[in-house]
């Protein structure tokens, strides 16, 4: 059960609600069968995420008091982007278990996402009086950080919580991705590394590790890591991240063999249409990816990732205004997430389509109002060009 939460929690790894199982009041609750069912309906998909946040709410009526049913109705509309309405929800759990960090982070976090990280970081430093520094706390200020994109006050952060938890997973991980955000790559493989040591198949880990692979220019190190996943079910995830790795290490012929590998998938979720879009994408389909594309920008305006590959859909297409604008907003976004799909696709590019890509990139090098580290990350792909 808990690998089909993360699988669907795919804002990694900045503020990402963890949709894991409520452990607060499992056993205690009545309808703690009823509430599993739906959630079981919901991530088999058998129901879509709007029914089951409305078969959560009815139980909810039934019993105003049941925390199990309230932190997981809470979970569900995080999920669907309800962030007021989950953030209410939260208020009232961590009301009633005041002295469970985990409650007043997911309000923190709710809040956050909202607009107001200053609400949430206010909540972290009350938690932080009342409960004492805790790793939970500590890491849940820090992704404020990331969220704020203060990545170097993240860095620091991060470099004191090791030094007193020195093997915390989450720090770890957050550690590399913060060194990944700081251009720091050797830093960020090292961490990885370490990482792999304790969970050698955390699809989490080798997502991001797939994209610093992908940076790196050294794919088929990544695709080693998926061979760790051995188990005879691939998520769509994973199918995603073996095609891009593919692509990326120059075998356009063999990303088949994993496309056909998708099964009956419904999306669920934005991060699932996103995955779909791509899918379409690799698939050749690439007005059905626009849609999926569409979809996500129409929920999230500023996606970088939605707007990098609507820019590579375009640039395929031959659509030259629609990619410079998709373009140059992806990089104005996000240039990590703008970046990684133009290296996964360089080596699938015609002349034409390379020199296009190569163009638009240097005027924004040359003339674009960009930090250094952007320009850092699109010299190194120009490099690739």
């Amino acid at each position: 059960m808990r690998e089909k939460y993360n699988e669907m929690a795919r804002r990694l790894p900045v503020l990402r609600k963890k949709a894991a199982a409520a452990k607060l009041a499992a056993g205690l609750s009545r309808y703690e069968t009823e509430v599993y069912d739906i959630l079981d309906g919901l991530y088999d998909g058998r129901i879509r995420l709007e029914v089951a946040v409305k078969e959560l709410e009815g139980l909810r009526r039934k019993d105003p008091s049941d925390l199990l049913i309230a932190d997981e109705l809470a979970n569900l509309l995080f999920q669907a982007r309800q962030f007021a309405s989950a953030s209410e929800i939260y208020s009232e759990v961590h009301l009633s278990r005041p002295s469970d960090p985990r409650h007043r982070i997911d309000l923190a976090k709710s809040l956050a996402m909202q607009g107001d990280t200053e609400a949430a970081r206010a909540i972290l430093r009350d938690s932080l009086r009342d409960l004492g520094h805790m790793p939970e706390l500590d890491l849940a200020m820090t992704e404020l950080d990331l969220f704020d994109k203060e990545f170097a006050r993240a860095a620091g952060r991060l470099e004191i919580i090791l030094k007193e938890y020195p093997s915390e997973q989450h720090a770890l991980f957050l550690y590399a991705y913060t060194a990944m955000r700081l251009d720091e790559l050797e830093t960020a493989e090292n961490t990885f590394k370490q990482l792999f040591e304790k969970n050698k198949a955390d699809e989490e880990l080798a997502v991001w590790y797939s994209r610093l692979a992908i940076m790196q220019g050294q794919p088929a190190r990544a695709l080693k890591i998926w061979e760790n996943f051995s188990d005879g079910i691939e998520s769509l995830v994973e199918i995603i991240a073996r095609v891009e790795l593919t692509l990326a290490a120059g075998d356009s012929k063999g990303i088949m063999r994993h496309l056909q590998k998708i099964g009956d998938y419904h999306p669920r979720f934005i991060e699932d249409h996103m995955l779909f879009g791509k899918a379409f994408f690799f698939a050749g389909d690439f007005s059905s990816a626009q849609r999926e594309f569409d979809l996500v920008l129409r929920l999230e305006a500023r996606n970088a990732e939605a707007l990098a590959m609507s820019a590579m859909n375009s640039l395929i297409r031959n659509k030259t205004a629609k990619f410079w604008n998709f373009w140059q907003h992806a990089i104005d976004c996000d240039s990590l997430y703008a970046v990684i799909p133009a290296m996964v696709l360089k080596d699938s590019l015609n002349f034409a389509q390379r020199e296009r890509l190569k163009v638009e990139t240097r005027k924004m090098v040359d003339i674009g109002a960009l930090k250094e580290i952007d320009k850092v990350r699109l010299t190194r792909l120009l490099k690739c060009l």
